[in-house]
């Protein structure tokens, strides 16, 4: 052994170079070595040819190659000089591979100082080609072992392409025999240490998917490539299933944002339509309010300042209703009182509650109906309601001297009501929306007709509540509408009168004919708002009623227990005390204070809002704002006055 050895460290990490001959340095003291370094396999090389060297340390990988490629290069040149590869893997096909290549040792990264001296002297020893060459025997035949029964199809192909050699797991792969792959051609390029997926036609034709690793090694003195070819096609196939779901919840997730950014301009389109309907009866009331209150107005002002008034009020108050309704709708508590309907009636009657509005457009509103039709369970004022819906809407789509046609008769076993009209039509890409809640084919600033976009989709609930369907049709825009409600024909009884039940007058309408039907009673009404105590006050006097006025609970507490009233009149939401619990203080009085008949007037006008009313101790719950015939019936209802 000479007195000074000399090593060649291939590797491009200076922190390994350092650590390398730290190793070298403290694992054998008694040799004393120089130590070159080169940083690429090419470098490596170029060494080789300017001096000898007594062993060389390679990495298995650099970038610019691989270390077998490296090894096969320096004994092309006749380098005889022993190699031992470092950061290998820690497995027996790597150290396989290598060993065949005629690397001396396959050393793993993390190498002990230990390890990295005991591999040393083996390759500095003058006998270390003998025992090489009986490695290279034993590991050749280790691998074939490991080949022959390894789960995984392996196969070695020469640098030409051909196969060389297949294990009983590749034949079964490929459905091909030993004798038909070998010195036929694989067919695909090879890369040692790469790892990738191919698509293999097998011998009954079906197309399977495997996972190759490739090695490169030395096979009967060539150089060759070991492939480890692993079936995936079960996980190809579910890879590729769930990226079609993610494609197709991508797509989903963009409609869904699509959807919802519609749905968010809809309620900034609808607001503002809100907002719009709101304001322009208000505006009418308003300033017609502060008309009247101005200098002094003649006869004819007042009269046409109060019907503004009037009209505008009951416009507001409907498209407050319809919110109301649609809102019942939705959360399933609108109430439906069923009987025998008879539609001609109920159709007549929404047809002379539309004609005024036909006659200032001067539209002719014809109606042709079929008296003999059998009757319909329903209920008839909102059956009514959804006829009148499609009217209006009729007419306020028609221009001027147009047509609205309302027809009723039987199809088959059910009842078919049309509304035709001549006017301007639906858009064959808005038809599929038409009945949908907020719609409306023109919701800019400058549309010709007013309206939340409700009515129809109204019509489609209330219809489909009883037991029917609501469709339109139109040729396109300028060629007018067809709305048709379907609902199914019933059999009823004998045991009553078997007379449909048909709109009726109110009981409100009845307490307007009778001037002094609140004479004698005496009613507290509870407000905080000082406006609707007052008109309380002076609508309830007018019909002979004794009123006092409370802001508060507190107040209309102390008031019960003066006046001692025949009913209370109270709003629900109140400052400090509501309604509800207003009430709930009242029935704790003792004797007559303590059963006072009471009627909710408020606001709050939703099924659950008349369910705790109804709980507090109410006996009537009525919404604001009230028409002031259906208050002074349900006033002297609870009065006891006869004919109410």
């Amino acid at each position: 052994m000479k007195s000074q050895l000399r090593f060649l460290i291939v590797g491009d990490e200076e922190q390994q170079l350092a650590r390398l001959n730290r190793l070298i340095t403290d694992a054998m003291p008694e040799l004393s070595a120089a130590l070159d370094t080169a940083a690429t396999f090419a470098e490596g090389l170029q060494a080789t040819d300017e001096r000898d060297y007594d062993l060389i340390l390679a990495e298995l990988k650099l970038y610019d190659e691989s270390g077998i490629d490296f090894l096969h290069k320096l004994r092309g040149r006749n380098v005889r000089t022993p190699l031992i590869f470092l950061s290998c893997s820690e497995d027996d096909e790597t150290a396989a591979s290598v060993m065949i290549a005629g690397a001396v040792d396959c050393l793993p990264a993390q190498l002990s100082s230990t390890r990295l001296a005991r591999s040393v002297r083996s390759a500095l020893r003058p006998d270390v080609q003998a025992q090489t060459r009986s490695s290279l025997r034993l590991c050749e035949a280790s691998l074939l072992a490991l080949v022959e029964k390894n789960a995984d199809g392996m196969v070695i192909v020469d640098e030409r392409g051909d196969f060389r050699f297949v294990n009983p797991a590749a034949e079964t792969f490929f459905e091909r025999s030993e004798e038909e792959l070998v010195a036929a051609p694989f067919g695909s390029p090879l890369v040692g240490g790469e790892t990738t997926q191919i698509d293999v036609r097998q011998k009954g034709g079906a197309m399977v998917t495997a996972e190759m690793r490739v090695v490169e090694i030395v096979w009967e003195g060539e150089r060759a490539f070991l492939l480890s070819l692993r079936d995936v096609t079960n996980r190809k196939q579910a890879e590729d299933e769930t990226q079609r779901l993610n494609v197709e919840l991508e797509r989903r997730v963009a409609e869904r944002t699509a959807q919802l950014e519609a749905a968010s301009r809809a309620k900034d389109e609808f607001l503002a339509t809100l907002s719009h309907e709101l304001r322009t009866p208000l505006n009418a009331i308003l300033g017609w309010s502060q008309l009247l209150t101005q200098g002094h107005p003649s006869p004819e002002d007042i009269s046409q300042g109060m019907e503004t008034i009037a009209r505008n009020a009951l416009a507001q108050g409907q498209l407050i209703e319809d919110l109301l309704d649609m809102s019942r709708i939705i959360s399933g508590k609108l109430r439906l009182d069923f009987a025998p309907v008879n539609l001609s009636v109920i159709v007549e009657a929404a047809v002379e509650s539309a004609q005024p509005a036909a006659e200032a457009k001067g539209i002719r509103l014809q109606s042709k109906l079929d008296p003999a039709v059998g009757p319909v369970a329903g209920d008839a004022g909102r059956l009514q309601q959804a006829v009148w819906n499609l009217l209006t809407n009729a007419i306020k789509f028609t221009p001027r001297d147009g047509i609205v046609e309302v027809t009723l008769g039987p199809v088959h076993s059910h009842l078919e009501i049309v509304v035709n009209d001549n006017g301007r039509g639906i858009e064959p890409g808005f038809l599929p929306y038409v009945f949908d809640r907020f719609r409306q084919a023109d919701s800019s600033s400058t549309r010709g007709e007013g309206g939340l976009g409700i009515g129809l989709s109204l019509v489609k609930q209330l219809v489909e509540l009883h037991g029917g369907s609501v469709r339109a049709r139109s040729e396109g825009k300028g060629k007018g509408s067809t709305f048709a409600i379907t609902l199914p024909l019933v059999a009823f009884g004998t045991e009553d009168d078997g007379q449909p039940t048909q709109p009726t007058t109110t009981q409100g309408e009845q307490a307007l004919d009778n001037a002094s039907i609140l004479n004698g009673v005496t009613i507290i009404a509870v407000d905080d708002e000082p406006d609707a105590r007052e008109l309380v006050r002076r609508l309830l006097q007018k019909y002979g009623a004794t009123v006092f006025t409370a802001a508060s609970a507190d107040e209309g507490l102390e008031a019960v227990k003066r006046h001692k009233p025949d009913v209370i009149v109270s709003d629900i939401g109140m400052p400090d005390k509501d309604g509800y619990e207003f009430l709930r203080t009242v029935r704790a009085l003792s004797g007559r204070c303590g059963t006072t008949p009471a009627i909710a007037l408020t606001a709050f006008a939703h099924s659950e809002d008349r369910r705790r009313a109804m709980t507090a101790g109410f006996q009537v719950h009525l919404d604001k704002p009230v028409e002031a015939t259906e208050l002074v019936a349900a006033i002297a209802r609870l009065a006891g006055r006869a004919g109410v």
